[in-house]
Parts: C-alpha cells; structure tokens; sequence
C-alpha cells in the first residue's frame, strides 16, 4: 500500500479554502478527482440518503451518475452494520424526490450491487467509488463486480480503509493501492489499454 497522508495538490487547495487537509470529506476528494481528471461518468456503490452523490452532481455540472444501493435492513449481517436502524426506507424515498432536480444526469438504481454490475456493460464508467458493506467477502465481492466496469485508465476508489474488512480486501487484491490522507479514502488507477496503445504507437 501507497499511504499518502497529505499530498502537495490537497494541501494546496485545502490553503485556498482555507480548510485544514484533515477536515476534508470524501465528497471534496471526489470533487478534485473529477474535475482534475475531467471524468464525465461515475457510479457510487452504497448511497444511502445521497450526501456524496448530490455533493458531486452539484459542484460537478458536466458529470453524470449512477447511485446503486440495496436500502434495506440487514438483520442477520453480522456487521461491522446491519443496517437495521438507518431509515432506509426512508432514504431512499428522499433520494428518488431529489434526484429529479438533477433529470438524466443520475440514474438511481435499487439491489445488491454485484446484481446490477451484472447488467451493465464492462469499461463505461470514469471511476466507481464503492462505499458500501465492509464486510471482508462483500467489499472483495463489490471490488471483482464493478472493476470491470472502469475505463482503462479510470479510477477504481472507495471509503473507509480503516474498517478491517475493507484493508483486507484491498491488500488481498490491491497491494499497491493508494491510500489519500482525506477521510479514509482509496484508489486505483486501471491499466491503459495496451491494444489501442500498440494501434497509435505503430500508426
């Protein structure tokens, strides 16, 4: 693992606003993530009541999103969350009411997310951010479905890998991924596409 506690771009922005680096959220990572790399298509793997996802839609005019979350209780998930007292009925109606402000620039979309993965096309999405069960087997479940479904060259990133779930999953798959001093936040850059790579090289 690529521990960065607080990197040169974050500090300065963080002296722009005038925000300490540690007080950043994931949403303002995200939000530098995009317009750095202007990416157009996104999806976020666990919801909720949406904070993350309208945060970018908001600050973000030119990105499109996807919002893929189960919003139902977990009763027999053994944790670290079961989901049972989150008002998830409850988030997911205001989700739907606040997604129409935002028309189809985000496609919100109910179920387990390896279902879903399963029904989208492979190397669509710019960067899929998964925050969802930290469970060990489900965060290296949500990591095979959706990393297939990352550009060459995008970004495969998540939340909280200071959830022991979420560290193994990652060192078992992702040795080397980087971890950003913002809110226990983390990514991997996908390989290239060797094959175009090769067509301009030789063109």
């Amino acid at each position: 693992m690529k521990r960065l506690k607080t990197t040169v771009e974050f500090l300065k922005i963080a002296k722009q606003r005038k925000q300490l680096p540690g007080a950043w959220k994931r949403w303002h990572w995200l939000e530098e993530l995009v317009k750095g790399h202007d990416l157009r298509l996104g999806a976020e793997i666990g919801v909720k009541a949406g904070r993350n996802l309208f945060y970018l839609l908001d600050t973000c005019p030119r990105l499109v999103m996807y919002g893929i979350d189960l919003w139902e209780p977990q009763p027999n998930n053994p944790g670290p969350q079961n989901y049972v007292n989150w008002h998830l009925e409850k988030a997911y109606d205001q989700v739907l009411r606040d997604s129409k402000a935002y028309g189809d620039r985000v496609i919100i979309w109910k179920g387990w997310s390896h279902e879903v993965a399963s029904q989208l096309d492979d190397g669509i999405f710019d960067f899929v951010f998964i925050d969802a069960d930290h469970r060990y087997e489900q965060v290296k479940n949500d990591i095979l479905s959706w990393k297939g479904k990352v550009k060459p060259k995008g970004f495969l990133c998540g939340h909280d890998t200071h959830f022991p779930g979420v560290h193994s999953a990652l060192l078992e798959l992702y040795p080397d991924y980087i971890e950003v001093g913002t809110d226990h936040c983390w990514y991997v850059r996908m390989p290239g596409d060797e094959s175009r790579e090769r067509a301009i090289d030789s063109a």
